[in-house]
């Protein structure tokens, strides 16, 4: 008699019985991607042409990136946000097709703008930790003092910035619509050419990592490594 007076009365207070939510790691990281869209990203010494191949290796980072959120600036003399910081990856993929150098209003190669730009999206969304990720084949139409000062920034911010080097040092013409090849002032073809030892140092200065555009999957592996891995201060935790 009494055992079951006990079942009653815990029937009747009626206890719920529920799986306690187990609190999951979030990943603060956010990259911000800039893609080069100045007219020398036309040239073919990376067939079909250099920008189709940053393109192809873009679309390779983001079906490897899992965690935190990413975002697409492009930029030639000024930068462009394409998509803002966000976790869906599929979004920024679809916009690739449509993007191409006779979208610039203004043609150059202002990376030191688009770095500032990235910086602003990571602030803006209050990204504990960031990566950026500049896809170019050359800064020489930059201003040095520009550019060094918005790396620094970007650093003293607390993010890093990686560079992935597109084209070869042998260079090629930059084709137009026309059939012919883009000129300089003088009449003489232009033949821009892949300077992997200034954006190696670019990489270096901005705490990440320089990869040159690969036949195979290695740079974008070793990107996406870099962009996962614990920084310094946090490995020393």
């Amino acid at each position: 008699i009494a055992l079951c007076g006990v079942l009653a009365i815990t029937a009747l207070a009626g206890p719920v019985w529920s799986k306690l939510q187990q609190p999951v790691f979030r990943r603060e990281a956010a990259l911000v991607v800039l893609l080069d869209l100045s007219r020398s990203m036309d040239a073919a010494d990376l067939q079909p042409s250099r920008l189709q191949m940053a393109k192809f290796k873009l679309r390779d980072i983001l079906a490897r990136r899992k965690e935190g959120d990413t975002a697409l600036v492009v930029y030639a003399a000024d930068p462009f946000v394409v998509t803002p910081l966000t976790n869906d990856v599929d979004t920024i993929a679809r916009q690739l097709s449509s993007l191409s150098t006779d979208l610039m209003p203004a043609q150059g190669s202002r990376a030191s703008r688009a770095i500032a730009k990235a910086q602003a999206l990571l602030q803006q969304s209050g990204a504990v930790r960031g990566d950026v990720l500049l896809i170019s084949d050359g800064i020489d139409n930059d201003k040095q003092d520009a550019l060094h000062a918005a790396v620094n920034k970007l650093v003293a911010a607390g993010y890093r910035l990686s560079v992935l080097g597109v084209g070869t040092a042998d260079g090629a013409p930059i084709p137009l619509a026309d059939g012919g090849f883009f000129k300089d002032a003088d009449g003489a073809i232009v033949l821009p050419k892949l300077d992997e030892a200034s954006l190696a140092r670019l990489a270096s200065e901005g705490h990440g990592i320089y990869r040159h555009l690969a036949a195979d999957d290695s740079d974008t592996h070793d990107l996406v490594t870099a962009f996962d891995s614990a920084w310094p201060s946090q490995q020393a935790q």
